[in-house]
């Protein structure tokens, strides 16, 4: 039995210990850095639709303006980038969107209501770090 072995393997010991023991507090950060990058998305997805909706036409010409909107979706991201105050990294690869998009007609989508929006945009800034403040883990 060597002395100087049997500390390091003691304090190996102790650090394998101490990662197991933080195993659950991560596993916790992990699921509620997951739920924010969600309500992130959704939220993105929210104005996005809304967006769009509203540069569609109230009568006439609606095919003809969600396809013109679809071929432009970069464009309108920027404008919505712009508009908003939003880094261009939250916003989703134009060309699988408009692939998503052109399967709905936007007209059908409802009107998003700004009680809706705040509702989000309070999760995200109120509850989550509220919630995470009661559990002690370090956001």
């Amino acid at each position: 039995k060597n002395p100087l072995a049997s500390a390091l393997f003691e304090r190996e010991q102790d650090d394998l210990l101490r990662d197991l023991y933080k195993l659950p507090e991560r596993s916790c950060d992990r699921k509620v850095n997951e739920f924010v990058k969600r309500i992130r998305a959704l939220r993105m997805h929210v104005l996005i639709i809304s967006h769009l909706r509203k540069q569609m036409p109230s009568l006439y010409g609606k095919k003809d303006k969600q396809q013109k909107l679809l071929n432009n979706l970069a464009e309108e991201f920027t404008k919505i980038q712009r508009e908003k105050h939003l880094p261009p990294g939250d916003f989703p690869d134009p060309a699988r969107y408009k692939s998503i998009l052109s399967c709905f007609d936007l007209c059908k989508f409802n009107k998003i209501e700004k009680k809706h929006m705040k509702y989000l945009d309070d999760a995200l800034a109120v509850d989550i770090p509220r919630l995470v403040k009661i559990f002690e883990n370090p956001f």
